[in-house]
């Protein structure tokens, strides 16, 4: 599957658990296998304007333990952060990201 069309199918799921779930599945699988260029473009394309606080906390989440080898993960968790911005206080942005920069 695409990063495109994975975007595609875990952005338009209405349940926020299932969404979680597909992301990790998704997410995981290309890890364990070492594909980090393919996860990298995957983060490009995640519309933070799109994403729920748990989804956007799952994706920094499943992605941390790899920081170092996704050049596309710290753009990410500025982009997360700025649109969390619009919604909350800056304490409670640092307890959403706890750990995850």
């Amino acid at each position: 599957m695409t990063p495109k069309r994975a975007w595609s199918f875990i952005s338009n799921e209405q349940d926020a658990d299932v969404a979680i779930d597909k992301l990790f599945d998704y997410v995981d699988d290309l890890l364990l296998k070492g594909e980090f260029t393919e996860v990298d473009a995957f983060l490009q394309i995640v519309d933070v304007e799109e994403l729920s606080k748990e989804l956007a906390v799952a994706v920094l989440s499943i992605t941390f333990t790899a920081k170092e080898k996704l050049e596309a993960r710290e753009e990410l968790y500025y982009r997360i952060k700025k649109e969390l911005q619009s919604y909350f206080d800056s304490a409670e942005i640092d307890s959403l990201l706890k750990g995850l920069h």
